[in-house]
């Protein structure tokens, strides 16, 4: 929780005070652009993925374990993304793209 000034005080001088619980249904997140990836790989068997994620050393970690490679062997850049609220730190496309790119 975030307080900020004294909040009893606020409380006391306040002509009205509305105290009221909501719940809401489980919904999915609505960033704008839709999961993408591309990735390429190098002789050295080095390879770069660029795609759209909030969460980049969890894309390369899981995508260097599904492929069997070391972590230092990928690079990933993210793309700047039009909102992810959660929904961008799945690892999807990522490894398939990777694969394909070897």
């Amino acid at each position: 929780m975030f307080e900020r000034g004294d909040v009893e005080a606020g409380f006391a001088e306040a002509d009205v005070i509305v105290e009221s619980e909501h719940r809401v249904p489980t919904a999915h997140q609505g960033y704008i652009e839709p999961h993408a990836c591309t990735a390429t790989a190098n002789e050295d068997g080095k390879s770069t993925v660029w795609c759209c994620t909030q969460g980049h050393f969890e894309v390369r970690s899981l995508t260097a374990q599904v492929l069997g490679e070391p972590v230092g062997n990928i690079k990933v850049i993210p793309s700047e993304i039009g909102g992810g609220f959660g929904g961008k730190t799945i690892v999807y496309l990522e490894p398939l793209a990777g694969q394909m790119a070897q």
